[in-house]
């Protein structure tokens, strides 16, 4: 019993750590923007806390499967990941936040860099700047040029086998961008 109340207590202390942390990278996050490495730490730390409710769980029920629990949990967590487009939510998010005047500044060389999935974001951020006079910027410029590329690079991609969602939502992305504002095709 008394081994028990001991790993219980510092499963817990361990989550009140866990939960600092979390506290801590929101705050980050909140501060500079979101990054991939800044959500997959996240998302392990959430893993983690998972694995230690379940020790505790084990602590007081000689019947709970740890191994078993922990594994399920581990490959659901995984899926998760795997199954959302976190490189379009990570680009959103932050677009998202710069429209909305929550931050001042954007990283634009994250959404330059950033994959496909990041360029219906990138035409909304675009769209913005057209209807606010930004366009003048360097940022801007930066942006039509990554738009131009990914175009291309899309437009390359005929065959059946290169098809994918986020590809799909880019092509549509940049159709109706450059469909409202036509003068912006070509490179600066």
């Amino acid at each position: 019993l008394f081994l028990r109340i001991v790993s219980a207590v510092l499963s817990v202390m361990t989550l009140v750590l866990i939960g600092t942390a979390l506290a801590k990278m929101a705050l980050y996050i909140d501060k500079f923007g979101l990054t991939v490495k800044r959500l997959l730490s996240s998302w392990l730390m959430v893993v983690i806390a998972l694995i230690f409710v379940f020790i505790i769980i084990r602590c007081f029920v000689k019947r709970f499967r740890l191994f078993a629990a922990s594994t399920v949990a581990v490959v659901l967590m995984c899926g998760l990941l795997v199954m959302s487009d976190y490189n379009s939510f990570i680009a959103n998010y932050n677009v998202d936040r710069y429209i909305s005047g929550e931050t001042e500044e954007i990283d634009l060389k994250a959404l330059v860099n950033a994959d496909t999935s990041a360029v219906p974001a990138i035409a909304k951020l675009m769209e913005y700047c057209q209807e606010n006079g930004k366009i003048d910027s360097y940022g801007y410029t930066r942006l039509n040029c990554k738009l131009l590329d990914e175009k291309k690079h899309l437009d390359k991609q005929n065959e059946i086998f290169s098809f994918s969602f986020p590809s799909e939502r880019a092509k549509n992305a940049i159709e109706e961008f450059y469909a409202k504002y036509p003068l912006e095709t070509t490179a600066p």
